[in-house]
């Protein structure tokens, strides 16, 4: 089940249509939360990474600052202090005022899965 799980979200997120991208995005939540962790750093963070620095789609690139702070949960905290959190500082400069909004608005949320020395 995983494994088709995975292999449709991959071909999701390389669909041609901008709005599909976004939506497999969204879909990739539940997806991570059936996944172990080392599953979702391999599997879910890179398709999270592409997302998040598209400069022609800001709608996925808002997905993606939606969606990160819920798929840390599914990560180990030294993933998400050294993949998601520099996702995340990268969103929040992003060019698209809704985008940062975004971002600075799941900030909190993200702050519960990452390192308390990276907070400090």
């Amino acid at each position: 089940m995983n494994s088709f799980l995975l292999s449709n979200l991959k071909q999701l997120l390389d669909d041609a249509n901008d709005s599909v991208k976004v939506y497999a995005l969204s879909s990739a939540i539940p997806i991570a939360e059936r996944l172990g962790k080392d599953t979702v750093q391999t599997q879910v963070l890179p398709g999270l990474k592409i997302a998040s620095t598209n400069k022609q789609i800001w709608r996925l690139r808002f997905a993606a600052a939606e969606s990160a702070a819920h798929i840390a949960k599914f990560c180990h905290t030294e993933i998400v202090d050294s993949k998601i959190v520099p996702i995340y500082v990268g969103l929040l400069g992003d060019a698209e005022a809704e985008v940062r909004s975004e971002a600075a608005g799941k900030l909190v949320e993200l702050t519960n899965h990452c390192s308390q020395n990276l907070i400090l």
